[in-house]
């Protein structure tokens, strides 16, 4: 019987999983299963575990083999903390991948917030700041502000599969 999960990656970018309003580190994994521990492992003194099998792992669902523990009383569900781990995961993501302005990637992320996760935002401005890092990371040349211009980096010249982009297209015949 497989379980429905969400999946998505800590800060530092090991895997996390969400599994009835409990986030949960990847603690170990072997051929056939992957040990979870709850996040709050250190921080309550909580020692409830997961065992899943690797084999029927898919993005939203899993096959759980075993569960043992039990939470303590002060680690709780904090529905609002893991929409904000999904709100900067998709800045991350939407900084490094598309061209979009800052306030475009910010705009588009923040209004699939509920309100009461909104309240709970850093600033704006360090968000934006936080997007420009990323994008920065990656090492990606400005983009050209002029179609006309001489020179556009080799980097914006080719899509991924190293074709060159049509610049001008003159019409049929020229």
């Amino acid at each position: 019987m497989s379980t429905s999960v969400e999946f998505i990656t800590t800060t530092k970018g090991r895997p996390l999983m969400i599994l009835d309003g409990f986030s949960y580190i990847q603690d170990r994994r072997s051929d056939t299963k992957t040990y979870w521990r709850c996040e709050n492992h250190k921080t309550f003194n909580c020692h409830f575990r997961i065992h899943t099998c690797n084999e029927s792992v898919t993005k939203t669902h899993v096959k759980i083999l075993k569960q043992h523990g039990d939470h303590t009383a002060s680690c709780k569900r904090d529905f609002i903390k893991l929409s904000l781990r999904k709100f900067h995961e998709d800045i991350a993501d939407r900084g490094k991948n598309t061209q979009e302005t800052t306030d475009t990637v910010l705009i588009q992320c923040i209004s699939k917030l509920p309100d009461s996760t909104r309240i709970r935002l850093p600033p704006l401005d360090h968000v934006k700041r936080t997007i420009l890092r990323h994008r920065e990371k990656i090492d990606l040349p400005q983009v050209p502000n002029d179609v006309d211009s001489p020179t556009i980096p080799g980097v914006l010249q080719l899509t991924k599969r190293n074709d060159t982009f049509l610049r001008i297209d003159t019409g049929p015949g020229e």
